[in-house]
């Protein structure tokens, strides 16, 4: 897991990582690190000691704007010593599971915090979201 970094070295939210040296995040994390497609963004590796500031280019191809899948992918300059990609897979079938967690919201101390839910139903694909935050 890692923590993405702002430009006064806030946390603007979490990512984790689908290969050895590429990090997955959300497009409005990225935006609220002040970054984009083609550009840097610092990243931290609380569990991975002695990992230090990590900078990563935030990928242009599989950049999905955050009014869209609000997905964004990113290259890391190196593989970060003490990490490790974490196994995924299908959601389907996984209602009623327990289900853990783990970001950075303001309130949470400095390493991040877990959270713990039930799953439910998995959403249906769509073309595009539906802002319903008004």
């Amino acid at each position: 897991m890692a923590r993405v970094l702002g430009q006064n070295d806030e946390a603007c939210g979490a990512g984790f990582l689908v290969a050895e040296d590429v990090l997955v995040t959300c497009a409005h994390v990225v935006r609220a690190a002040g970054s984009g497609p083609g550009r840097s963004v610092w990243l931290v590796f609380p569990n991975a000691d002695g990992a230090g500031v990590v900078e990563g280019i935030v990928l242009e191809e599989p950049w999905r704007e955050p009014e869209a899948e609000d997905v964004a992918m990113v290259r890391l300059g190196v593989a970060v010593p003490g990490t490790h990609v974490p196994a995924l897979g299908s959601a389907a079938g996984s209602r009623g599971h327990e289900v853990r967690s783990f970001g950075f919201p303001g309130q949470a101390p400095e390493g991040g915090h877990f959270g713990y839910a039930t799953a439910g139903d998995l959403l249906p694909a769509t073309e595009h979201r539906v802002n319903t935050s008004s």
